[in-house]
């Protein structure tokens, strides 16, 4: 490569999107690494509205047990907690819980949903 291609390769690097400069393919990503944006369709999506706690920690435990060994991208809505009492979501914060405890074994990474799915009232999982 001649200085002038390798100045142009540089420049080109400049570039491009933070996130790709700082991307890094690791074989084993920290468990709580948290996705930015999706980068494909969901495999599969739960709505936990209207579920209890207990109800919505059960059903995301099925669905993750379903999904083990297939690494698939799920999408889990939980709301924002905008009409909960004091207007904290009870299930976001349980879901999130879940996932940096429990989840962990069942998990190979997640993070609040980009915004077209739903932001802060979502979760992007992909399971281990």
């Amino acid at each position: 490569m001649n200085e002038n291609d390798r100045e142009l390769f540089l420049k080109a690097l400049d570039n491009l999107p933070k996130d790709i400069q700082n991307a890094k393919y690791e074989s084993n990503p920290p468990k709580e690494k948290l996705l930015t944006r999706p980068r494909a369709v969901h495999d599969l999506t739960i709505d936990l509205h209207g579920c209890t706690k207990d109800q919505a920690l059960a059903r995301l435990q099925g669905v993750l047990i379903h999904a083990k060994g297939k690494r698939f991208r799920i999408l889990v809505i939980t709301g924002r907690g905008n009409n909960s009492e004091g207007g904290i979501g009870i299930l976001k914060e349980a879901v999130e819980i879940y996932l940096k405890k429990a989840g962990s074994t069942l998990v190979w990474e997640w993070g609040i949903a980009a915004s077209e799915y739903g932001g802060d009232g979502a979760f992007e999982i992909i399971s281990k």
